[in-house]
């Protein structure tokens, strides 16, 4: 069973457009194409080879979700101090 956050609207959206378009810029990468939805991101890139796609997806979210974070402190109170699935389980021997 999974779930939607609509974590993608107004002023929030606006803000995590402008900053995958910086980080982008920063990263001589293009947006061939793209959206931010209510509850996901699609972008189409063209990115140098020298670049690791692996790479510029940890910077994309990494660098967003730390600004986001800090500029809109209700957003981190409420996605990411929930608690993890993973810390309710511990391994049985």
């Amino acid at each position: 069973m999974g779930y939607q956050v609509h974590v993608w609207q107004g002023d929030i959206q606006k803000r995590c457009r402008e900053l995958l378009i910086q980080t982008c810029e920063v990263e001589e990468v293009s947006i061939l194409k793209g959206v931010v939805s209510k509850d996901h991101i699609d972008m189409q890139i063209e990115y140098p080879p020298k670049k690791s796609i692996s790479e510029l997806v940890k910077r994309f979210k990494g660098r967003t979700s730390g600004m986001l974070q800090q500029e809109y402190p209700k957003l981190r109170e409420r996605y990411w101090s929930a608690p993890r699935w993973g810390r309710h389980f511990s391994r049985s021997r």
